[in-house]
């Protein structure tokens, strides 16, 4: 998928989106690396994204420059079986996105989560998670654009600069106090579900807000098409 784009230059060139391999490693990991470590106060260790990046590089996505091929944005996930549902879940998480500031605003974070999403539905995920800091009023904007719902507040959780631990994140506190983070979880209606919070295959949307208790808001949007 190609994607007019406008640079800050003015000019437009063709955006070019490319699905992560490990024979990229050497040219992309660390421009990776540092675009993604540009929002955090301490970046991750490149095991991390090794972690990621060698079982799951099917679900990478990264949007090069058309000029240079240089990286603008990128999209790291993975998918596993969650044994903690019953039924077990095919759960999908999208870990890490970053888009480089200068090319924010033209659709790009929207083309990767969306290029995510479809390659995660492809390999029948029953469920998409993510967390992201309640502050970042542009993320929560495009997740919930896109068909997230909001699922519950974990607070001290996935902070801003915490080391990466285990599946969800390091629990901890804030030299500047908690910050809430919003876990969402994404909606397809029949094949999408929140099994914990005993909303069953078939159920409409309507039905997910009663199952949600109304805690928080969240939109009426499901992926379309899919």
């Amino acid at each position: 998928m190609a994607v007019e784009v406008a640079n800050p230059a003015g000019s437009v060139g063709e955006l070019r989106y490319l699905q992560y391999e490990h024979a990229l490693e050497e040219k992309y990991l660390p421009a990776i690396r540092a675009l993604i470590s540009k929002d955090l106060s301490e970046p991750y260790s490149i095991y991390v994204y090794r972690y990621f990046l060698y079982q799951w590089a099917h679900l990478c996505y990264m949007a090069l420059n058309p000029v240079d091929n240089s990286l603008l944005g990128v999209i790291i996930c993975k998918l596993e079986h969650h044994a903690s549902h019953s039924p077990p879940t095919h759960r999908g998480y999208i870990a890490m996105l970053a888009v480089s500031s200068t090319f924010r605003g033209n659709g790009i974070a929207t083309a990767l989560v969306q290029k995510a999403i479809d390659a995660m539905a492809q390999r029948n995920a029953d469920e998409i998670v993510l967390e992201t800091e309640e502050t970042n009023i542009p993320a929560m904007r495009l997740y919930e654009r896109l068909g997230f719902l909001r699922s519950k507040k974990l607070h001290r959780y996935y902070l801003n600069g915490n080391r990466w631990e285990g599946r969800r994140g390091a629990i901890s506190t804030n030299k500047n106090g908690p910050i809430s983070t919003v876990c969402f979880v994404g909606l397809r209606e029949f094949d999408i579900y929140l099994t914990d919070q005993g909303l069953k295959e078939g159920k409409t949307q309507d039905r997910a807000s009663d199952a949600l208790g109304g805690v928080y808001s969240h939109l009426s949007v499901h992926f379309g098409g899919h």
